[in-house]
């Protein structure tokens, strides 16, 4: 049997499309000769995650994704994605979806867990998405946000205190303040020179008495020497006999003045006699009244005339 000419060109045709088809499939990943399974994750939202997306684990590409469509409930996305080999995935495996380079292309990134129980095909494992990166920029930027908010609100007390401060009232204000502690300075001044000055004169005068001490230094030696001496002496006294002398002096002094006391003696009749005293008392009294008579009356007592005979002729005439 011949084969027409158009045959072979459409049997070429077909050819080169699949080696296309299956070249390119090989690009991306995805052995078309090789077992595939698939696997399922619900997301939120996928971020601009494609069909023919990559599937990473450990950097590696073992899969694409095949499908993306709503899920049941309406609101979630579910995305289905092909595994080539007899690649297992492990319970607990988390399919999270990541920026594979710096233009922001998607891809899913599987991160294996340690579990010994692995997923059967058409299993939904649990989904994950990192964060874009505007939300990456604005979790950097946040604290500097924050800290430039502080700073701004600080500003802005210091310059309300600033504004307060500087109006006319808080200026007058301050510039009291300023006079008052230049003041205060000015007689701290004055008061350190005034106690310079008590301290100079205290030491000079300090300086002088040393000066006095040192010089009389000789006399004060001789005090010294007497008081020594003075006290040698009385340290050579006899106080034993000099208590009995006093003791027989207080005695004697005591028997004066019991003498004293009794009526019977000469000494206790002139010390204790009441009328021997009213007596002594009316003589001084009577003495006192002559002398005054004598001196306002003296002719009374006294007769004296320079021609005393002559008179007393003239009495005998």
């Amino acid at each position: 049997m011949k084969i027409s000419r158009y045959s072979k060109l459409g049997l070429l045709v077909l050819g080169a499309i699949f080696i296309f088809v299956w070249g390119m499939s090989f690009l991306r990943g995805l052995d078309l000769f090789r077992k595939n399974s698939l696997y399922h994750v619900i997301y939120h939202n996928i971020s601009g995650l494609q069909k023919s997306s990559p599937v990473y684990t450990n950097g590696f590409q073992v899969g694409q994704v095949k499908e993306i469509g709503f899920a049941s409930d309406g609101h979630h996305l579910t995305v289905t994605f092909a595994v080539q080999g007899d690649l297992k995935l492990p319970k607990g495996t988390i399919a999270r979806i990541e920026s594979s380079d710096i233009m922001g292309t998607k891809s899913i990134v599987l991160n294996m867990s340690n579990d010994s129980v692995f997923h059967t095909a058409n299993d939904t494992i649990i989904g994950d998405i990192e964060s874009d990166l505007m939300e990456q920029v604005s979790m950097q930027v946040l604290p500097l946000k924050n800290k430039a908010e502080e700073l701004l609100s600080s500003f802005d007390s210091v310059m309300t205190v600033v504004t307060y401060i500087f109006n006319a009232e808080s200026r007058k204000n301050l510039i009291e303040s300023f006079k008052n502690f230049n003041r205060t300075m000015a007689n701290l001044q004055e008061a350190s020179l005034k106690l310079n000055m008590s301290m100079g004169n205290i030491l000079q005068n300090v300086s002088n008495l040393s000066d006095t001490i040192y010089s009389n230094s000789g006399q004060l030696a001789a005090i010294l020497q007497n008081l020594a001496t003075v006290s040698d002496n009385l340290a050579d006294v006899d106080m034993e006999l000099m208590f009995k002398n006093l003791t027989q002096m207080a005695q004697n002094l005591n028997e004066v003045t019991q003498k004293l006391n009794k009526p019977e003696g000469t000494a206790g009749l002139l010390v204790n006699d009441a009328e021997l005293y009213h007596n002594l008392t009316q003589l001084s009294a009577t003495i006192d009244e002559l002398l005054t008579d004598i001196k306002n009356n003296p002719k009374k007592y006294v007769h004296f005339s320079a021609f005393g005979k002559k008179d007393e002729k003239n009495g005998d005439k």
